[in-house]
């Protein structure tokens, strides 16, 4: 099983506020948060269609003060070729 990962770093993408609101919202209300917490991209993984990607792919120093949020988007893409570039 191959497994293709795309990794794109923060400063090339820019989120419109309302999804970062809705992802923070949902985290608030779903982890039963009681306090505010700031959230910031630090790099948008994009996984293919391996079902046992290995997610965990970052230094370990950034996971000591940082959490990985990990969010599924709804596509109808099923497979082929699709237009990335590697």
């Amino acid at each position: 099983v191959v497994n293709t990962t795309w990794q794109i770093d923060n400063n090339v993408i820019d989120f419109p506020v309302p999804f970062s609101s809705a992802i923070r919202s949902n985290i608030f209300e779903v982890l039963h948060l009681n306090s505010y917490f700031d959230l910031h991209l630090h790099k948008l993984m994009i996984f293919g269609s391996c079902p046992h990607t290995k997610i965990y792919n970052f230094d370990d120093t950034i996971f000591i003060s940082y959490a990985t949020i990990i969010v599924f988007l709804p596509s109808n893409y099923i497979g082929g070729n699709y237009p990335f570039i590697d």
